[in-house]
């Protein structure tokens, strides 16, 4: 994080990023594949930690513990979190839309 005036007093240079991997997105979109086999359960535990983004937590959150949450909120969580990754050939994937130079239009399609 920069603050007012950083990039001046540090010498900084200007940086243009020119290849995006974007996580969200429609499905069809996503173009390249990250081998996650290693790390697949610790990628559903992670992504069970987004209460507020994945659950019902969105509209009436009552805090990072599932057990506040209705019956069967923590399975539908996993089952969604762990829908998100591909399994194929017995290896597990994250998707991700790789774009190369400035992102402009993105946003415009609708999500899956």
């Amino acid at each position: 994080m920069l603050y007012e005036g950083q990039v001046i007093h540090e010498g900084l240079e200007a940086h243009v990023v020119e290849e995006y991997l974007f996580y969200g997105g429609n499905i069809p979109d996503k173009n390249t594949r990250v081998n996650i086999t290693d790390y697949a359960d610790q990628r559903v535990e992670a992504g069970m930690k987004y209460v507020s983004q994945f659950s019902s937590g969105w509209k009436d959150y009552l805090g990072p513990d599932l057990s506040k949450y209705p019956d069967g909120e923590e399975q539908k969580l996993m089952d969604q979190i762990s829908s998100r990754i591909l399994v194929e050939d017995g290896k597990s994937y994250e998707r991700f839309r790789y774009y190369k130079g400035a992102p402009d239009g993105l946003g415009h399609s609708k999500r899956d």
